[in-house]
Formats: C-alpha cells, sequence, structure tokens
C-alpha cells in the first residue's frame, strides 16, 4: 500500500514554531509529527511513501535521509506553490490505477485505526467524533458512508469531523482537476470529495483515537499522549549521585550531572548537558544540544534543539523553540490565579481560549531573553527576540521586537 503525506504546509496557525520548519517536522517526544505518523502507517501495512513538500522543504528531506523510515521507501514530491489540499494531490503525477492513502502529516491516529482504514476495500475517510465541530469539516453521513462535507459551519450537520485521513483511488484526480478555489483561496480536498461521492461510494471510518496539532499549545497534549507507556533507552552518561524515576530516555553523548532528579516520562536527545542539581518532570522533552543548567526545573515541556537553561529558572507547560536562551532566573508562569483556562493573544490582535488551564509560554527560535525576566500565563513570544533583563512578557510578541 502506498501513502501520500502532505507536508507541504507552513501551519501558520503554529506561529511562531513554524519560522524555519514546516508544521509537520516539529518535535513531540523526540521526533517529529511526521515521523511518528509514517511510523504507525508502516505498522499498518504502507510499504511506500510520496511526501509533498514545499516550505523548507529541506528540513523534511534531510530527515528522513539521515532517518529512514524502517519497511517503507520514501521519495519526495515538489509542490511549486501550495494552494490547498486539492492542489498538492495534484502534484502527485502518478496515475496508477490501485488505491492509496492520503494523510496529512500534522495529524496521527492508533496503527489499530491506520489498519481499518487500510482494510476499507475501496474508498474511504477517516472521522472522529468531537465536542463541538463548528471549527472542522464536519461530516454528513448516510448509514457507514459519506454524504458531504460541511467546512466550518456554525451548525454542523454532526460531531463526526474530517480526521485528514483517506483510502483514495485514481479517480478522484479527475474531481482534483477539476477544482475551482474556495473561498479561502484555496483548491480543497473537502471540495473533490464532496463531488466524489456523487458518482462513488466513500466509506466513513471511525477512529478512535485522532491527535491534530492545530495551535502550538496542541504539541502538549500530543507529546502527553505519546509517552503514556513510555519505555527509556539510557545511551548517555549518567553521573553519580542523579535519581531516576520512571521511564527515561537519554540520548548519546548526553551528560546528566549529579543532584539532578528526573520524574518519566521524560525524552532527552543528544549531546545535551543537564544539571548539576536540575528537576525534570513527566512529560518533559528536551532536544539534541540543548543546556539545562544549575537548580533549574522543566515540567511538562518541550525543549527543542541547541536551547539553553542555565541557571535558576522554572518552565512549565511550555514550548521553547530552537536556539533560545533563558537568562538566569528567568521563569515561565503557567497557571492563573483566577480559576479559568488560559487565553492567548494571537497575531491579529484576536484573543482566544486553549481550553488548557494551565499553560505557560510559546517562544519561538532564537529568541534571547535576559535574566530575572518573568514569562506571563500564555505568552507568545515570536522568533528572533531580544529581552533584557527584568522584563515582565505578556500577550504576542511580534518577531524580530527588541525590548531593552
Amino acid at each position: 500500500m502506498r501513502a501520500v503525506l502532505l507536508a507541504a504546509g507552513e501551519g501558520k496557525r503554529m506561529r511562531p514554531l513554524t519560522s524555519r520548519r514546516p508544521k509537520v517536522m516539529l518535535p513531540v517526544a523526540g521526533k517529529p509529527l511526521l515521523a511518528w505518523t509514517a511510523e504507525r502507517l508502516v505498522e499498518a501495512g504502507v510499504t511506500e511513501f510520496l511526501i509533498v513538500t514545499h516550505h523548507h522543504e529541506k528540513v523534511v528531506r534531510d530527515w528522513f535521509r539521515t532517518n529512514p523510515v524502517t519497511g517503507a521507501s520514501v521519495r519526495f514530491i515538489h509542490q511549486k506553490e501550495p494552494h490547498g489540499t486539492g492542489h498538492a494531490l495534484a502534484a502527485v503525477k502518478e496515475r496508477r490505477p490501485d488505491d492509496f492513502l492520503l494523510v496529512y502529516g500534522a495529524t496521527l491516529a492508533s496503527v489499530e485505526d491506520y489498519r481499518r482504514l487500510v482494510a476499507a476495500g475501496g474508498p474511504a475517510l477517516a472521522a472522529f467524533q468531537v465536542a463541538d465541530a463548528r471549527d472542522y469539516g464536519a461530516l454528513q453521513v448516510a448509514g457507514s458512508h459519506l454524504r458531504r462535507i460541511v467546512e466550518k459551519s456554525p451548525r454542523p450537520p454532526s460531531r463526526l469531523v474530517n480526521a485528514g485521513a483517506y483510502r483514495l483511488n485514481a479517480a478522484i484526480r479527475d474531481e482534483a482537476a477539476a477544482l475551482r478555489k474556495s473561498p479561502r483561496g484555496e483548491f480543497e480536498l473537502t471540495d473533490a470529495l464532496n463531488a466524489h461521492v456523487k458518482r462513488e461510494r466513500v466509506k466513513v471510518v471511525r477512529f478512535r483515537e485522532w491527535l491534530e496539532a492545530g495551535r502550538p499549545w496542541d504539541l502538549l497534549r500530543i507529546q502527553e499522549t505519546l509517552m503514556a507507556g513510555w519505555e527509556g533507552v539510557v545511551e548517555g552518561a549518567v553521573e553519580k549521585g542523579v535519581v531516576v524515576h520512571g521511564p527515561v530516555s537519554i540520548g548519546k553523548g548526553t551528560v546528566v550531572k549529579a543532584g539532578t532528579y528526573i520524574e518519566g516520562p521524560v525524552v532527552i536527545g543528544r549531546d545535551a548537558k543537564i544539571g548539576p542539581r536540575a528537576y525534570l518532570r513527566p512529560s518533559t522533552s528536551i532536544g539534541d544540544g540543548c543546556h539545562i543548567g544549575a537548580s533549574v526545573e522543566i515540567k511538562n515541556s518541550l525543549i527543542m534543539e541547541r536551547t539553553n537553561v542555565p541557571h535558576l529558572s522554572y518552565v512549565g507547560d511550555s514550548v521553547l523553540g530552537s536556539d533560545v536562551n533563558l537568562g538566569a532566573g528567568t521563569s515561565v508562569a503557567n497557571l492563573k490565579v483566577t480559576p479559568s483556562n488560559v487565553r492567548v493573544t494571537l497575531e491579529d490582535g484576536s484573543r482566544i481560549d486553549t481550553g488548557r488551564r494551565k499553560l505557560g509560554a510559546i517562544v519561538g527560535d532564537g529568541t534571547k531573553i535576559g535574566i530575572n525576566c518573568s514569562l506571563n500565563v500564555g505568552a507568545i513570544v515570536g522568533n528572533d527576540c531580544l529581552i533584557t533583563l527584568g522584563r515582565v512578557v505578556s500577550g504576542w510578541v511580534k518577531p524580530g521586537s527588541r525590548m531593552l
């Protein structure tokens, strides 16, 4: 079985984390989202991948060339200008008659769910039931088959939504070729499917597990789920006096210094330096080349490669991009004093409810923050910012800002 993986888009709602990588390459629990998806699809029976790329495509290609997928071949297809999911399908020129899977690279389901999609025996669409379908492509179904997909309606026809995974055949390309731009200015695969169901039955396969990276804080939920039932592998050096509870993975070249206390599940990449006397709490991942230093506490957070939190800091329920540096004594607030969910300010000034009682900060790549700064709950700091000592950071901070 072949699978087409859509990996071309930036993921604008994930900004600032997608400034230097596509959304599908955001790391969770030690690997990019797309790598997790590919591995699960191989277990479900996929032996060949066609990966459609565009935004920072070198990041995708380099990863899969240095981390080949065991059990499957990988080829890349360049999408010249990304104009939607229907346009991405059109970039795949092959017209082999056999069925294939098409999967959005920033979504993740269980191996068992993917197997049921593979075994559907004809055109099929994956569905997942959510509490509120207004922000999704909601499904109108008749029995076990699709009637139509209704995008982002204030009155969705059901709570079943499009889960971004399909079993398709070559006939779908005819509908894709005839697409016109949607009101969003894109060629939508869902429009092609609505045309396709008029001449061929499309089965609805209900997924039992579905993880979607729609906003930066979704990465924390995905990571928590992936790390449940984690089994640790220690390849780095652990000094005498380190206490480890639960499953912990430590990559080659990493040194965990004396006095450090780690509560798994925790993933630490290669060539990192941890401690002395650091405290790493559950559902945390530390990327390659990071430095988490003396008397630093990290809780339920995602720290990307080459980021430094070297002295006397607290980071909770946060996502720090690559090449970030926090000065000594800088801490992140992750819980409001009032009993309500954290709301964040977006790039356009609007505010939304994250659905999370606890959320710290989202910090973009290359940002440097001075000593004794405080990052407020839900702060989103753009890439390449420079923030001097003693600042209180709240709301949306645009990329390249200088707070001196």
